[in-house]
């Protein structure tokens, strides 16, 4: 019985090893989407304010969207996808569900610290939004009203999008921004490999177990064979061939057999 326990649980704990390993490689896909799109982000902002051309900026907004759950999932986003669409070319993988990234990192397990960190990147992403917001509309010429809203046309500015784009301030909150993200990635990486360790503890834990049991098992099988042989030897009074040698010169009419009884035997008439 234990046997059999120790190979059920052995099943048992390399599937629980396969899931974590499962769980720690799309915790780290969706984690390092996070990082990623803020960097494509970065990337096509910059390059629209310095090309003026709107593909850029159209871009942008298709990052966002996916992200933020408005636009469908590209399928295998995680592989290469806006290199190639920037050179105008679709990888031909088709779309998937249309779901936040959030929801997606909810579902995969990631734990309310991570969250915080998360929630404290988005905080601190305003400045960065809002430098690149009008930079963007500064290559269209617009400019805000006293509503905050982008509505007074005048002339583009292409210079002054590029320095907002270029400057040292946009380098100090795009860190401000990818601190917490990088303290996000690292409790991520923790999380997912404490988990792992914990599973393959047990699945060795259990291998012990088996092969101990397995020694145990054959030590058992040993001790009853040595035990049914010394009872068969006392119930025989001697070794199991020879007593069927006599048996069958008796039969054939021989008499005058010797049969050699053993110590231990119980002599027979």
């Amino acid at each position: 019985m234990l046997l059999c326990v120790s190979l059920f649980m052995v099943g048992q704990a390399n599937q629980r090893a396969t899931e974590v390993n499962t769980a720690r490689y799309t915790s780290y896909l969706l984690a390092d989407e996070l990082r990623q799109s803020s960097d494509d982000l970065t990337r096509l902002a910059r390059t629209y304010v310095v090309s003026g051309n709107p593909m850029w900026e159209k871009q942008y907004f298709e990052v966002l969207d996916i992200r933020n759950g408005k636009l469908p999932r590209p399928n295998q986003y995680e592989k290469i996808y806006w290199d190639f669409r920037a050179a105008g070319t679709d990888p031909g993988r088709g779309v998937g569900e249309t779901v936040p990234l959030q929801t997606l990192m909810k579902s995969a397990g990631f734990s309310e610290a991570e969250f915080a960190k998360l929630k404290e990147a988005q905080a601190n992403s305003d400045d960065l939004v809002n430098t690149e917001t009008v930079a963007m509309n500064l290559v269209k010429g617009l400019r805000a009203d006293a509503n905050g809203k982008f509505t007074v046309q005048g002339e583009p500015d292409l210079e002054k999008a590029r320095q907002l784009m270029h400057d040292a301030n946009y380098h100090l909150f795009k860190a401000k921004i990818m601190k917490p993200v990088d303290e996000f990635l690292i409790l991520v990486d923790q999380r997912t490999a404490q988990d792992v360790d914990a599973a393959l503890s047990m699945r060795n834990l259990w291998y012990a177990i088996l092969v101990a049991s397995a020694i145990l098992s054959a030590l058992l099988a040993l001790a009853g064979l040595a035990l049914f042989r010394a009872w068969l030897m006392r119930r025989l009074g001697a070794e199991p061939n020879d007593v069927k040698a006599a048996a069958d010169a008796v039969r054939q009419g021989n008499l005058t057999v010797d049969l050699h009884v053993s110590p231990e035997g119980i002599p027979t008439a």
